[in-house]
């Protein structure tokens, strides 16, 4: 039980460093107050700001932190710590239009405050995420608010060489793992990720967001430099209600007419060949076709907008789908496992549209999509087509797109924590 400054330094710290503490006390379930009292006060020094929480306390209250487990209702929850059906049935209402509890989930933190072992708990605090909380007043009158966490943004740069894949170069060097995600959102009609090599370079600046001074995640990626191949990619973030979006630096969208690739996370297991050894078939046949290999189940997408003229089964081809973009280029899509919800001849699709999912249908000795590209009614290597290039932005939006990409130009150079990479 602590005193009552001890209680409100704690209501402080478990508001804003709630995923700390959970953290270090959820490995044995012990109770919050296991804390000693100097370590709370050194922690809520960093936590001055949280004098938004609003609960003044004058009696000693006991903090129990716990989480939702899954399929657990907060009923079950305050029932065991006393609160009357009444005051809970009394809190949905209470609740309904601010935060209503069927938005409560599973593995989420919580924290349940009272007076004593005895006593019903007085206080439900949870958390839905990073940067909010939500308070639970369970008195004869239930109350609901939800308070949010003071947060600040800052621009950082990150920047590395590709020794096994980039993933392995932005963990490697500490940056969080969901940006390589990002990067390839991006960059995905413009770099073939399935290809990069040892040695290949990149640098972003990006939004990183800070919660009483700690790493809580990140933002958008402001400007990308990526070096694969021998040739250089940049993208630039450009804000506008209409034209928003990642442009190159002559301001053409990032997003092209064609996708590099139907799948994400995969690699080619077999490339474009008009001479390759059929694998289950065991003769010279040409593969006029790209590869993927996946795990049975992997979305593919659409690798541009179109008509589906073709969702059926070939005993070659297997569960496949055609597409129609235009009077030039068609694409299909072979293999699959099933077909997406909806996928059928006429439908129309969008750029990166869910088509259907990874298998091993027809002829095929694993889990993979092979990726047919035709043009003009020919099969052709799409990894060496010169493909369409998207306009500029209007002449009106140029100028300002250029003011815009050269800021940005200025802000990697300035953050870069090195010049050394090669470009």
């Amino acid at each position: 039980m602590f005193n009552k400054t001890s209680a409100f330094g704690v209501l402080l710290l478990f508001a804003f460093s709630s995923l700390a503490l959970y953290s270090r006390y959820n490995s044995n379930k012990a109770n919050l107050q296991e804390a000693s009292t100097e370590e709370i006060e050194e922690e809520v020094g960093h936590c001055q700001n949280a004098l938004q929480f609003g609960l003044f306390l004058e009696d000693q209250y006991e903090l129990i932190e716990g989480k939702i487990n899954p399929n657990q209702f907060l009923s079950t929850i305050l029932e065991e710590y006393e609160v009357p059906y009444k005051i809970i049935h009394k809190l949905q209402f209470a609740a309904k239009d601010i935060f209503p509890l069927n938005r409560l989930q599973a593995n989420k933190p919580y924290g349940i405050l009272r007076k004593d072992e005895c006593a019903a708990a007085d206080y439900f605090v949870y958390f839905p995420d990073k940067y909010s909380y939500v308070v639970f007043q369970l008195s004869e009158e239930p109350q609901c608010c939800i308070h949010y966490r003071d947060k600040t943004v800052i621009l950082e740069m990150a920047e590395g060489h590709i020794e096994t894949s980039l993933y392995n170069a932005l963990t490697d060097n500490n940056f969080h793992p969901g940006l390589s995600v990002e990067m390839e959102n991006i960059l995905e009609s413009s770099i073939s990720f399935h290809h990069l090599q040892k040695g290949d370079c990149f640098r972003f600046l990006y939004e990183k967001i800070l919660v009483d001074g700690v790493a809580l995640g990140y933002g958008e990626i402001q400007a990308i430099e990526f070096r694969t191949g021998g040739n250089l990619y940049q993208a630039y973030k450009f804000d506008h209600e209409e034209f928003g979006g990642y442009y190159d630096e002559e301001g053409r969208a990032m997003k092209k007419s064609f996708l590099m690739s139907p799948v994400k996370y995969s690699r080619i297991s077999s490339y474009y060949n008009k001479s390759r050894l059929h694998p289950v078939l065991k003769t010279q046949k040409p593969h006029y076709g790209t590869d993927y290999a996946a795990p049975h189940g992997t979305e593919i997408f659409a690798v541009a907008a179109g008509t589906v003229t073709h969702a059926a089964f070939g005993r070659g081809n297997g569960n496949y789908v055609k597409i129609k973009h235009d009077e030039t280029y068609q694409t299909q899509y072979l293999h699959m496992s099933k077909f997406a919800k909806g996928i059928k001849p006429g439908v129309k699709v969008k750029q990166g549209q869910v088509i259907g999912y990874v298998g091993s249908t027809g002829l095929a000795t694993g889990p993979h999509v092979c990726f047919r590209f035709w043009k003009n009614g020919k099969q052709v290597n799409h990894l060496k087509e010169k493909l369409p290039k998207t306009e500029k932005l209007k002449k009106e939006l140029i100028e300002d797109f250029y003011a815009s990409r050269d800021q940005l130009i200025e802000k990697m150079y300035y953050y870069s924590h090195s010049l050394s990479l090669n470009y």
